[in-house]
């Protein structure tokens, strides 16, 4: 009985130090939870977990621009020249032609200077060649092209001609 006893002191003895020691280890600092290799960032803060979503969601709140500003950061574009405008205007000019005349000929007048030249020129010989299109769909005009990239020449077809004529080019 007293050898059993002695066991017995012996493995409470040794569960007092083991427990002490699981006691000291749960205090010490731990590795991802209060201490960081190599200076990496601690896990979620108390109250503030959140994953890229909710980062990106933040995010596009701070960068909402109120309506009143909104305008004022869009770029304002300079008036072009539209193709009903184009259409109206090659209508009146080919009143007063006869024969084939370059499609340039029917180029709205344009400011020879200003930041946005290339752009205006380019809309208007756009809109221009599309009211020529509209125009010889309706067979009003007719179009030719004697080469590729060569310059296009505007026909008008007078009422006569117009119903005697082949569909445009």
């Amino acid at each position: 009985a007293a050898a059993e006893a002695e066991a017995l002191r012996r493995r409470l003895l040794e569960h007092a130090r083991m427990r002490a020691a699981a006691d000291w280890l749960a205090h010490q600092p731990q590795l991802g939870q209060t201490v960081f290799a190599r200076g990496q960032p601690g896990g979620a803060l108390a109250g503030r977990a959140g994953d890229i979503t909710d980062l990106l969601r933040a995010c596009l709140a701070a960068l909402q621009v109120p309506p009143a500003q909104d305008a004022d950061s869009q770029p304002r574009l300079p008036p072009l020249w539209t193709a009903s405008e184009a259409i109206r205007l090659m209508r009146q000019r080919l009143a007063a032609r006869d024969g084939a005349t370059p499609l340039e000929d029917f180029l709205p007048p344009l400011a020879g200077t200003g930041p946005h030249h290339t752009l205006r020129h380019r809309a208007a010989l756009a809109s221009t060649l599309l009211a020529g299109l509209e125009l010889a769909r309706e067979r009003v005009v007719s179009l030719a092209q004697e080469a590729p990239w060569a310059a296009i020449h505007v026909t008008g077809r007078t009422a006569s001609s117009a119903t005697t004529a082949e569909p445009a080019a």
